[in-house]
C-alpha cells in the first residue's frame, strides 16, 4: 500500500480561466498570474468575432465582464460574434475587479498561446459554438441577410 502512495502522480492542476480568483477571467493578466502559481494548465473560453479573430471570452455576450454598455450603448447584450475584432480590442476587461485592472483587454486566444509560449503550461481552449446555434433562428439569418 505505501508503494501505491508513493509512486502516485500528483493531480494536474488547471486554472480555470485562468487565475479568475486574483485577476479577471479570461484575460492575460489571469494567465500571468495563474503561470505565476505554477499550475500544469491554463483553460479559456474562445469565441469568434465577426471577422474571425478567436477572442478569450466565456459568456455569449461582453456585458458581464466589459465595459461594453458604455462604449457601444444599446449592443450590451449583442452575441460576441456580431462585433469586429477591432471593437472588442478597445473594450475593458478589468475594471471591474479594481483599478490595478484598469485597461486589461479582451485578449485574442494568439495572445494567450504566446504567454503559453514562454511559460510553457498547456492551454486548453474550449471553443465556444454560440453563433453556429445562433444562426439557425430566425432573427439570424435576417440579419446575416441584411448584412
Amino acid at each position: 500500500m505505501n508503494e501505491q502512495i508513493t509512486t502516485m502522480r500528483r493531480p494536474r492542476v488547471v486554472a480555470h480561466r485562468g487565475a479568475h480568483a486574483i485577476a479577471p477571467e479570461n484575460t492575460l493578466a489571469a494567465v500571468a498570474a495563474a503561470v505565476s502559481i505554477g499550475v500544469d494548465a491554463v483553460e479559456v473560453d474562445v469565441q469568434s468575432t465577426r471577422d474571425g479573430t478567436p477572442v478569450v471570452l466565456h459568456d455569449p455576450t461582453l456585458a458581464r465582464t466589459t465595459d461594453v454598455a458604455r462604449r457601444h450603448p444599446g449592443r450590451a447584450h449583442d452575441p460576441v460574434w456580431t462585433f469586429t475584432d477591432e471593437e472588442v480590442r478597445r473594450l475593458d476587461a478589468g475594471s471591474a475587479r479594481g483599478a490595478a485592472f484598469g485597461g486589461e483587454p479582451v485578449p485574442t486566444l494568439e495572445q494567450v498561446v504566446d504567454v503559453k509560449e514562454v511559460t510553457a503550461p498547456q492551454v486548453i481552449s474550449h471553443f465556444n459554438l454560440f453563433r453556429s446555434a445562433t444562426i439557425n433562428g430566425s432573427a439570424a439569418r435576417a440579419q446575416a441577410t441584411s448584412e
